[in-house]
């Protein structure tokens, strides 16, 4: 896609530019091309706009993790992530957790990737119910394959497929199929692998990422090896090869090359496979991997034509690539061939040391599979360590912050809310400093627990919010769409507390005042221990006011909630006068009270 003139973009929204810019971002990802997804990202950045700036994080993220270095793609895909949150971008806030997850997988912290993509899930059904999770999915479930729990890898990957219901849901789908064919071929059955791939293929036959197909006939070919049908492997290996050569990606011409020059030894095509592995070699430089792969197959292939000597130097050169490279298997192979060759040169010695190598490379096999295991019996240990943390964070947070705030937390949001409408109320008691200092900590406890408990029923009974107590002093609010209806709920809670009748331990009356005032306020959770759902701003000073300027036994409330409570036939609101309010100066207030049935 080209870039855009300027001229074509003066017209546009910020939404279109966006949107523009993210397609050239995909293009270039397509490609593997770090030099124009930065260039592209650098343009996005001149838009100072919360969407085209966490778009440009999010981009510097995904190249930094296309050339590798993980560690800065998860510090930017983190500032994406939090910049989205602030900013209410809910759907770019998901992708940058989904992302994150995805750089933590190939970063091997495998539980810290289940984690992320986990709590992308949960972000996702908060705030986008009907959005798309299915790539959250199928990356939970390529984590899970390679942490070797192929059933749980497999619920995830078909459940994306049943979710996808996005715009680009066929390809999707024919990644999903590949995916899910690669775990079966990976737990060794390759009769549904094959049904998957198959249908991959068929998929993403008409989608335009040249890469997808070339890799998913690639996956099959090993596949079709294992059922025996070599002449189709051999085919789809021919044609991966030419369309790998149309994109000039240098590895992905080796991988298919050295695919085709493997079947085609196979079938026993020797001609054609040297053929093939000399184009192989045109490809330098060649990852060490198929480097040693082409030197076994032409031993192999010297061996078969009895030229022994041939075949010994070929394989005695991969060795020593195998050794340094760590690759055990074509090491294992190397030596089984090497035996045999020192077999049919009566070369004792070296059948002798061939022997014991091999001895020593198996039980190193034996030794890597069994670390393997346990690497992923550990990490998924320490997956259910991490969900027993999560799950006993989420019971406190829980416990201590109202239900909508605290899901929010457990997302990672940093939560802060500007309330255009809410209504405030303070509570304390009337006389409690005297008469505290005459009662034991143990009365006093219960004293203020008998009163909260009530105090707390009747806030949940009528939809309000507690926010905290300080010694004898109880807040809280209640927010909505308009200030009547804020102020109404907060009334319902004073005038039913005013009504109750709590005592002393010696059995005297006690008494509350009230004091309430409705308007705009900021309200968030600051810090990270003993975490606290908290209001500031003017409107919670003055309601403050109220409650200190007011009476024992009853509701004192600003002009404002007068104004709002005045239409109500169920309240009466009897003007006080003017009152004197620190920092306010002089009010005009109001006592509320409950209208007595005529």
């Amino acid at each position: 896609m080209e870039k855009p003139s300027t001229s074509q973009l003066t017209d546009l929204s910020i939404e279109e530019i966006h949107g523009l810019h993210l397609k050239r971002i995909e293009e270039a990802l397509t490609r593997g091309d770090v030099a124009m997804m930065l260039s592209v990202v650098e343009e996005l950045e001149e838009y100072d706009h919360p969407l085209c700036q966490t778009s440009a994080l999010l981009g510097r993220s995904r190249a930094e993790s296309t050339r590798g270095d993980l560690k800065k793609a998860l510090s930017y895909a983190d500032e994406a992530s939090e910049l989205a949150a602030l900013t209410g971008l809910h759907q770019l806030h998901l992708d940058s957790m989904s992302f994150m997850g995805v750089i933590y997988w190939r970063a091997g912290q495998l539980p810290q990737a289940v984690t992320a993509l986990e709590r992308g899930l949960g972000y996702a059904k908060m705030y986008l119910p009907d959005g798309n999770v299915a790539t959250l999915l199928g990356n939970l479930g390529l984590v899970y394959a390679t942490m070797g729990d192929f059933p749980k890898a497999l619920e995830y990957l078909h459940r994306q497929l049943d979710e996808d219901n996005g715009p680009l849901a066929f390809y999707n789908a024919a990644i999903g199929h590949l995916n899910i064919g690669m775990v079966y071929a990976s737990a060794g059955d390759t009769t549904k692998a094959l049904e998957h791939l198959e249908r991959s293929l068929e998929g993403l036959q008409d989608s335009k990422n040249e890469r997808a197909i070339i890799g998913c006939m690639q996956n099959m070919a090993p596949v079709l090896n294992d059922l025996g049908r070599y002449e189709e492997s051999l085919s789809i290996c021919s044609q991966a090869s030419e369309r790998a050569m149309t994109t000039g990606d240098p590895l992905l011409i080796q991988g298919c090359l050295f695919e085709l020059a493997s079947v085609q030894h196979i079938v026993g095509s020797h001609d054609e496979a040297r053929a093939t592995l000399d184009r192989l070699s045109d490809h330098r430089p060649l990852l060490p991997l198929f480097e040693v792969g082409a030197l076994v197959l032409h031993a192999q292939m010297a061996q078969n034509e009895s030229k022994l000597d041939d075949a010994r130097m070929a394989f005695e050169t991969a060795v020593v690539l195998a050794q340094e490279h760590g690759f055990l298997d074509p090491l294992s192979k190397a030596y089984n061939a090497l035996i045999d060759i020192c077999k049919g040169l009566s070369d004792f010695d070296g059948y002798v040391k061939y022997n014991e190598l091999q001895r020593k490379t198996e039980e190193e096999i034996r030794g890597a599979a069994v670390h393997r295991s346990l690497e992923q019996q550990k990490q998924r240990r320490e997956l259910e360590v991490q969900r027993e943390q999560v799950d006993l964070h989420r019971s406190v947070v829980l416990a201590t912050l109202p239900d909508h705030v605290a899901s929010r937390i457990m997302r990672g949001e940093r939560v802060f809310d500007n309330l255009p409408h809410v209504a405030v109320l303070f509570s304390d008691v009337a006389g409690f400093t005297s008469a505290s200092s005459m009662m034991n900590p143990a009365e006093l406890v219960s004293l203020l627990e008998s009163l909260f408990v009530k105090f707390d029923a009747v806030v949940r009974q009528h939809g309000a919010l507690k926010i905290k107590t300080i010694g004898d002093a109880y807040m809280c609010i209640a927010t909505d769409a308009s200030p009547l209806a804020a102020c109404t709920t907060l009334a319902q809670v004073a005038l039913d507390l005013s009504q109750e009748h709590f005592a002393w331990p010696d059995g005297k009356p006690l008494s509350v005042r009230f004091g309430m005032h409705v308007g705009p306020a900021t309200a968030g959770v600051i810090g990270t221990e003993r975490l606290q759902y908290d209001v500031w701003g003017d409107t919670v000073n003055v309601a403050s006011r109220m409650e200190s300027t007011g009476e024992a036994g009853r509701i004192h409330v600003s002009e404002a909630v007068a104004r709002e409570l005045a239409p109500l036939a169920s309240v009466v609101l009897t003007p006080r006068g003017l009152t004197l309010v620190k920092g306010k100066g002089v009010l005009n207030t109001f006592w509320l009270e409950r209208r007595q049935p005529q």
